[in-house]
């Protein structure tokens, strides 16, 4: 579970690149920059929204992922460590890749919904 002194000081640093709102949720804070998710933070540890195209434009630009979070490329969310919380420029880098991969994520899910309602019957034939 995120601690609230941890959660204050993610948002602390956050709050100074753009405005950030919180909601915790069972064991984890999530942020939201827009009304679009972007990040968690669990257990003491801040993660960022990404997939293969933001993970492909941060290494390009010098983003830094650990070999764990490389190699699976899989994983939705990536570790963000002390020093890019603590670099206002690797944070901005990191938080615009971050709420544009939530926004991209919020189109698919919207075309997803639209598309399962138009193959569901609305009523049964008999």
């Amino acid at each position: 579970m995120a601690t609230s002194e941890f959660c204050e000081t993610v948002l602390h640093y956050l709050n100074q690149v753009t405005p950030i709102a919180v909601r915790s949720c069972f064991d984890r804070c999530e942020l939201y920059c827009d009304r679009v998710l972007f990040g968690l933070i669990v257990d003491d540890t801040l993660y960022f929204k990404l997939d293969d195209r933001s993970r492909k434009e941060l290494a390009k630009a010098g983003g830094q992922l650990s070999d764990n979070d490389a190699a699976t490329g899989q994983l939705n969310y990536a570790p963000i460590t002390a020093e890019i919380l603590t670099d206002p420029v690797q944070l901005t880098l990191w938080l615009e890749k971050a709420v544009a991969t939530g926004k991209r994520s919020q189109r698919q899910q919207k075309r997803d919904r639209t598309a399962w309602k138009k193959r569901r019957p609305l009523a049964p034939e008999w």
